[in-house]
């Protein structure tokens, strides 16, 4: 009775910033199940607007395992830290017009003018969702060398005891 939901969190967010940032703009990311988690990037215009940066969807779920979430997360970080061809046409955040895009000036301002959202929904013994589990691309390598989904690892029972990680810590 007492959790509160990933599109609780959205929707309160857009309640506390009066609209100015919205539910929609949040995205699950390319790699996981769409019910893990959700992210937003921004960028303060100099009128003071933001601009949200970054992807306008995201390639989630219906991976046959974590693997190719994996890849996909790879991708799309990828691209989003490749820098434009040479003279290649882009919006520019600064001005807002399709021109050429001004990369030192967006540098510069971005280190004190963007903020970044993210969420993540924990799973517990109360939420375990298998297929979240077996698309899962957030891992931790088990003493055997086996990739344990995250939320597995540190999966807790209903009285919050550790069921996994405690035992894993014993036998390393």
């Amino acid at each position: 009775m007492e959790r509160f939901t990933l599109p609780e969190v959205m929707r309160a967010i857009e309640a506390q910033t009066d609209g100015i940032i919205r539910a929609s703009e949040f995205l699950p990311p390319g790699g996981e199940n769409a019910h893990c988690s959700f992210h937003a990037s921004f960028f303060q215009l100099p009128n003071g607007r933001l601009r949200r940066i970054g992807s306008a969807s995201a390639a989630c779920c219906g991976a046959q395992d974590g693997r190719e979430g994996l890849l996909r997360t790879i991708g799309s970080v990828a691209r989003q830290w490749s820098a434009p061809s040479p003279g290649s046409m882009a919006t520019d955040p600064l001005s807002g017009d399709d021109t050429v895009l001004d990369l030192d000036a967006f540098l510069e301002r971005a280190t004190s003018h963007s903020l970044s959202i993210s969420c993540m929904a924990f799973q517990d013994a109360w939420n375990l969702d298998l297929e979240r589990l077996r698309e899962c691309c957030i891992s931790v390598m088990s003493p055997e060398g086996r990739l344990i989904p995250f939320c597995a690892y540190n999966l807790t029972s209903a009285t919050g005891k550790s069921l996994y990680r405690h035992r894993q810590e014993q036998s390393a």
